[in-house]
């Protein structure tokens, strides 16, 4: 098929453009690009430097694709978020093992868990009563609006403390 200039113009994007096509930060972005979530269909260049070139139909398909808005953590935002938590009595970030982490609100008895790894995010709310968990309502989120809704929604239940309010607003803020 022959595209005149016009046409490549239209169904080329840069990486800048094709971020805002997926509705991707560039962190969460990237972290695509390192699972092959995203290919691009030409690079040149390597570092800072490095042009990539994507097909705007082919982000019009991942984009409608409910995977590409896993709430999905980089490493570099847990440490972020671990850092902005640090010395936090109601919250904890603990690494199970690479591409999965657990952030838990605390207060008192009850606790949210959100665990998040490569395929999936859940949210799980319980009353911890010695080592046992009771009153467990689990939660599976496929966006950062619906992972942020119902940490909110749980908020009003389990959680009273600012720290944690402020943790879930920077978790919204990293993946918009």
């Amino acid at each position: 098929m022959k595209y005149s200039k016009l046409d490549i113009k239209e169904k080329v994007v840069t990486r800048r453009e094709a971020e805002q096509i997926v509705g991707l930060s560039s962190v969460a972005f990237q972290h695509h690009l390192r699972q092959k979530n995203i290919v691009p269909f030409k690079e040149n260049g390597a570092g800072k430097g490095k042009v990539q070139l994507f097909w705007r139909e082919d982000l019009k398909k991942i984009s409608e694709v409910d995977n590409m808005k896993k709430a999905v953590l980089t490493e570099e935002q847990v440490q972020q978020l671990a850092k902005k938590c640090e010395g936090m009595e109601d919250v904890s970030i603990i690494k199970d093992f690479p591409g999965r982490d657990h952030i838990t609100f605390k207060n008192g008895d009850f606790r949210v868990e959100v665990v998040i790894d490569v395929n999936s995010t859940k949210v799980k709310a319980y009353a911890l009563v010695g080592l046992s968990e009771f009153g467990t309502e689990e939660t599976n989120v496929t966006t950062v609006e619906e992972l942020y809704s119902t940490l909110r929604n749980y908020e009003k239940y389990f959680l009273t403390g600012g720290e944690a309010t402020r943790t879930m607003l920077w978790i919204k803020q990293m993946f918009m």
